[in-house]
C-alpha cells in the first residue's frame, strides 16, 4: 500500500513538471491537459494570439503533432527574428514550439526552440521553466534545477506562479538527492 501511495505521489510531482507551464489553484481549475497531467485553467498561457490559443488546445487534446505543425506555421507567419527585430510574438512562438516538440518526444528540437526563446528575452521566466521541465524530463536535473531558479527569479510576483516554479525546484532537488 505505502509503494501505491508514493508511486501515486511521485506521478502526481511529474504531471506538475512536465506541465511545462503554469498549473492554476484547484479552485480555479477547468480541465485537465492530458499531455502535461496537469490542471488548466485561466493562467495557463502561452502567449496573446489566436494561433497560440490554439496550440494549446491542441496539446490540451493530446494532438501533440497537430501542435507541432501549427506552431512550426506560426513561426513561419512571422517572419525570421534573426533580421534583427525581436519581439514577444517570436517569444511566445518559440516557447510554443518548445512544448509541443517536448509533448511530441522530439526533446532536441525541443531544446533548440527554447533555447531560441531564452536568448530572445533571457529574463523572462516562461520559457526558463519550459527548458527546466525538457531537461527533468530527459533526466538532466541540474540543469533543470537551474531553469527553474532562474525562471523564479524572473516569474511574476503572483502566488501560483511562484508555487508551482518552486515545487519544481524541490522536486528537482529531490531527483537529484534520490540519483546520488
Amino acid at each position: 500500500m505505502t509503494g501505491n501511495f508514493k508511486l501515486k505521489n511521485i506521478t502526481a510531482a511529474l504531471g506538475l513538471i512536465l506541465g511545462l507551464c503554469l498549473t492554476p489553484l484547484l479552485s480555479q481549475a477547468q480541465e485537465y491537459e492530458p499531455w502535461t497531467g496537469s490542471i488548466a485553467g485561466t493562467t495557463f498561457d502561452l502567449g496573446n494570439g489566436a494561433n497560440l490559443k490554439h496550440i494549446r488546445r491542441l496539446l490540451n487534446e493530446g494532438k501533440t503533432e497537430d501542435a507541432v505543425r501549427v506552431s512550426r506555421k506560426t513561426l513561419k507567419s512571422l517572419g525570421d527574428f534573426r533580421t534583427g527585430h525581436v519581439s514577444e510574438s517570436f517569444y511566445d512562438a518559440y516557447n510554443a514550439l518548445c512544448l509541443s516538440l517536448t509533448a511530441n518526444g522530439e526533446y532536441e528540437e525541443a531544446m533548440d526552440a527554447c533555447n531560441t526563446a531564452i536568448k530572445q528575452y533571457p529574463g523572462r521566466w516562461m520559457a526558463l521553466n519550459s527548458r527546466g521541465s525538457l531537461n527533468f524530463k530527459t533526466g538532466k536535473f541540474d540543469n533543470a534545477l537551474s531553469d527553474y531558479q532562474n525562471a523564479l527569479l524572473g516569474a511574476p510576483s503572483e502566488t501560483h506562479i511562484s508555487r508551482v516554479i518552486e515545487h519544481n525546484i524541490k522536486i528537482s532537488q529531490g531527483k537529484m538527492s534520490s540519483n546520488r
